[in-house]
Formats: C-alpha cells, sequence, structure tokens
C-alpha cells in the first residue's frame, strides 16, 4: 500500500484518523497505541501477510532481550545475543542468495541461487532494535511497555523506509502525547509534508525515471551511450533517487504529524554540501547518525589516530554500503564513500585556515562526486555502470554546430515543442531541478518557517498568521491537484527495495 495509493489516501488513513480521533473524545486515549498498532499489522500484512508472523516474532523476540539486557547480570552476554539475532535474521534474508551467488562465481560452479524474498523494511526495523538494545544496556532508555514498544518498532508511517528512529525520541511521544488532542499547526504541517512529498515523488522523481531507466538499460545491454546520454542518465539518477526518497520521508513526517507525533528530519538539503562529510550530514540523516553511533564510534572513531580513522571510517561505510543492497555494486559503492571522506577529513587536517578552497568550487566538486558514485549505486553491474561513465566522458560526441542549428531551428519554428531538441528538453528540465535543490528552501524548512508555530514565539505576529494561513492553502490545493496524478501513476519509493 503505497502511501500515494488512493487505498491508502482515501481509505486506510482516513479510517485511522478518525479512529485516534473518537477514541481521544470518548476518553480513552491510552487504547490509541493499540488502535494504532493493530493499524500497523494491518498495514504491514497488506505487503506480505507470510512475514507478518516473522516481524511480530522479531518485535516479541527482541522485547524480551531487552527486560533481560535491564536486568540480568550478564547484560553484556544478552546484549551480544540480540545483536547477533538481529545481524543473523536480516543476513538470512538480505544477504543470503549475495553470497551462494559470490561463492559459485569464486568456485566455477552453477549452483542454483535459491531466491528468498526480502521482508518489508527488515533493514530499517533490524538496525533500529539492535539500536535499541543497545540504548537499553547503555541505560539510555527504560524497557516501556510491549505497546508502547511495539508501535515504537513497528509504526506504519515509517517501517517501510524509516526514518530509523532512536528509542529516545519515540517512546516518550507514545507514551505521553497520544491521548492528547493533536494542535491544528500540526495538523497543517501534515498536509503540507504530504503534499510536498507527493508532488517530489509523483512529479519531479517519475519525471525522471523513464529517463534513467532507458539509458542504464542501454548501458547494462552494451549499447554505447553519448555525452549528453551518459550524463543524461548520471544527473537524472542523482535528481531522482534525491526527490524519491526525500518526497517518502516527507510524506512519512507529514503521516506521523496527523497521528500526533514527530519523527526525526531525514533530509536537510543534503546537494547543499560543501564536502562529503557535509553531505552524511544532511542525507539520511538517521542512517548516517545510526552508522556514526554505533558503528564508528563503536571501532574507536577518530581516538586512535588519522590512519585508524580513516579505516574505521571505510569499515562504516563499506558496511552502510551493503546494508543498501546485496550486491558488489553496493560495496564499491560505500567504498568510494569511505575513500571520499578519508579525503575530505586529510584535507580539512592539512588545510590553511580560511580554507583555500572556493566555496561555490567545494559545492561544484561534491555534487560532482556524489553524480560519479550514484552511477554504482543505481547500476545492476559494473559492467552497466561502466558503461554510463564512459559516455559521460565522451567529449567527441558533443556537435556545437549541430547542437546551435536544432537550437535555432527550434526558435525560428516559434518555440513549438514538437520541434524542440530532445537534449533541450531534458538538460533544461534537469537544470530547473538542480536550481530547486541548490536555490530554495527545503519542506522542512518551509514547515518550521510559515506553518509550525516556533517554541520561542509567545505571540504570533500577523505576517506569520497570514504565512501559515496561506501555506496550509496551498497544501491542500496542491495535494487535492496531485491526487488525479498520483493515485493513475502508482511505482515504487526506490529505498522500498532496502
Amino acid at each position: 500500500m503505497l502511501f500515494s495509493s488512493f487505498a491508502f489516501l482515501f481509505v486506510f488513513l482516513p479510517v485511522v484518523l478518525i479512529g485516534i480521533r473518537i477514541l481521544q473524545i470518548s476518553g480513552k486515549g491510552r487504547l490509541v497505541l493499540c488502535w494504532l498498532l493493530a493499524c500497523s499489522l494491518v498495514f504491514y500484512a497488506q505487503w506480505n501477510i507470510a512475514y507478518l508472523p516473522l516481524f511480530c516474532g522479531s518485535i516479541c523476540v527482541n522485547y524480551g532481550l531487552s527486560q533481560r539486557i535491564a536486568q540480568s547480570r550478564f547484560a553484556k552476554a544478552w546484549l551480544a545475543t540480540g545483536i547477533a539475532c538481529n545481524v543473523l535474521l536480516l543476513t538470512y534474508y538480505k544477504y543470503a542468495g549475495f553470497f551462494e551467488e559470490t561463492v559459485s562465481s569464486l568456485t566455477g560452479t552453477n549452483h542454483p541461487v535459491s531466491s528468498v524474498i526480502i521482508p518489508l523494511g527488515i533493514s530499517f526495523f533490524t538496525f533500529q532494535q539492535i539500536a535499541y538494545l543497545v540504548d537499553v544496556h547503555r541505560k539510555i532508555v527504560e524497557v516501556p511497555r510491549f505497546d508502547c514498544y511495539a508501535l515504537f518498532v513497528g509504526m506504519f508511517a515509517k517501517i517501510t523506509a524509516g526514518p530509523i528512529v532512536r528509542a529516545k525520541e519515540m517512546i516518550p511521544q507514545l507514551q505521553a502525547t497520544l491521548a492528547k488532542r493533536i494542535e491544528s499547526p500540526y495538523i497543517a504541517a501534515g498536509i503540507a509534508l504530504l503534499a510536498m512529498g507527493l508532488f517530489k515523488k509523483a512529479i519531479l522523481a517519475d519525471s525522471l525515471a523513464t529517463i534513467v531507466n532507458i539509458v542504464f538499460t542501454r548501458a547494462a545491454h552494451g549499447a554505447p551511450l553519448s555525452f549528453y546520454e551518459g550524463w543524461s542518465g548520471a544527473l537524472g539518477y542523482t535528481l531522482q533517487i534525491y526527490f524519491d526518497f526525500s518526497g517518502y520521508s516527507d510524506m512519512a513526517l507529514g503521516v506521523a504529524h496527523l497521528c500526533g507525533l514527530r519523527l526525526p528530519q531525514n533530509f536537510n538539503s543534503p546537494y547543499k554540501a560543501t564536502g562529503m562529510i557535509d553531505f552524511w550530514r544532511r542525507w539520511h540523516i538517521t542512517l548516517s547518525s545510526w552508522l556514526r553511533d554505533y558503528l564508528y564510534f563503536p571501532l574507536g572513531g577518530n581516538r586512535k589516530g588519522p590512519a585508524r580513522k580513516c579505516l574505521n571510517l571505510m569499515i562504516t561505510m563499506l558496511l552502510g554500503g551493503m546494508w543498501h543492497g546485496a550486491a558488489w555494486t553496493f560495496v564499491f559503492w560505500g567504498a568510494l564513500h569511505g575513500l571520499y571522506l578519508c579525503i575530505n577529513h586529510v584535507w580539512r587536517r592539512i588545510a590553511v585556515k580560511p580554507y583555500l578552497m572556493w566555496k561555490p568550487f567545494a559545492h561544484l566538486l561534491t555534487f560532482f562526486a556524489l553524480v560519479a558514485s550514484w552511477v554504482f549505486f543505481r547500476a545492476e553491474s559494473f559492467h552497466a555502470a561502466f558503461g554510463v561513465l564512459e559516455g559521460m566522458i565522451q567529449i567527441q560526441s558533443v556537435h556545437p554546430a549541430a547542437l546551435w542549428e536544432g537550437f535555432m531551428h527550434w526558435i525560428s519554428s516559434g518555440l513549438a515543442m514538437g520541434t524542440m531538441p530532445h537534449w533541450f528538453v531534458r538538460i533544461g528540465w534537469m537544470a530547473a531541478l538542480c536550481c530547486i535543490l541548490f536555490f530554495l528552501p527545503n519542506s522542512n524548512e518551509i514547515v518550521d518557517r510559515y506553518i509550525l508555530r516556533q517554541e520561542n514565539t509567545e505571540r504570533e505576529t500577523p505576517s506569520i498568521a497570514l504565512a501559515r494561513t496561506l501555506g496550509i492553502g496551498l497544501g491542500v490545493m496542491t495535494f487535492t491537484a496531485l491526487l488525479g496524478i498520483a493515485l493513475f501513476h502508482e511505482q515504487e519509493f526506490i529505498y522500498f527495495q532496502f
């Protein structure tokens, strides 16, 4: 059930919200947890009911282990057991086929690779529960009631593709806020985020998918790519994955707002970064912080010298790459980002303050490094990835005279769309999307600035009230206008496969 589907927007979500409101009005606010948990289980079962027992079993086992960790003298042993169980579960369902295929290729055998369907959201709820067990062991959180814990893991707004929420962020909300009436600013924020996320997904990301799919399919079949084809595929996917995943995250945050919850921000204009360190503080923030706190720091972080720090970064990013997918292209993508981070740290260490690198140049260098890395993330094989990269350097395929002639023909024909050069359409569309990313505020900034009340503002000014009213109206109008497009254009979010 996609967030952009008719069933979710007009059946499932209204039923959930009406149920919450009825329970709150009737004074049975504590039952809201049970209601949301039941709805979340229905949402998960709708994807593949065969994996519902596995999902519920994982929640129950981890909850029992957390009780043992909190109460037993052998807390470390129970923690190790819990981490091992979660890692083994993830390894079996996500990487068993990958390991079999790798062994088969190394040994030269033709052993058939077993096909295992990956349970929905297993990467996300596994990482979330590992973090919870570690936090219980560190005394950061106490073991909550079972209904709070189950909803913390299985809340339908985030189960499919995150954000990866920490127990200290979510459980206090579940214990204290769901019995209260949801304030109108948060309803407005939820509608606005839902509308902006739907716009990113249905209009922006999906408009790029056709171009990207054609380019990478041609590369996978060994067809030579021109300079424009290579760049349209690489740059198109760079934009597509951002608008697709940040669109999902906006919709998840919006749904949570409507239910009275606040999920952590997962994107903060990542393509505005001036370096890879900055990028990973802005991209998939909840995963980045998870890798930092539960992998990089336990490995030693930067406490054992520059060489050890670079090794820890490489290990962290290699595992981060594997988390995204069971393929060597993902491993290489992780290694490449580990190398990027090491270079960035070394540069910060040796550069004279103020940095010699001109800031706009740093933006461009970071962005083009990301474009190259996303090629490996998207390609199904190294052969396809190198085919796209080879096309990106085919400068000899550029014929300025022919391009200028085609452009002037389009101008002379009265800007007729039928005669517009296809390269001009692609370049113009992607340039416009880059301007959106580089110069406009992101969706969370828009919501915080124009819709949600500032915590330190005692009295709302007329300008803020007007801006909030306009924001709500724009969100409702955009949401309504996009329904007709999105409901008949259902395409899965990219990160659902991870």
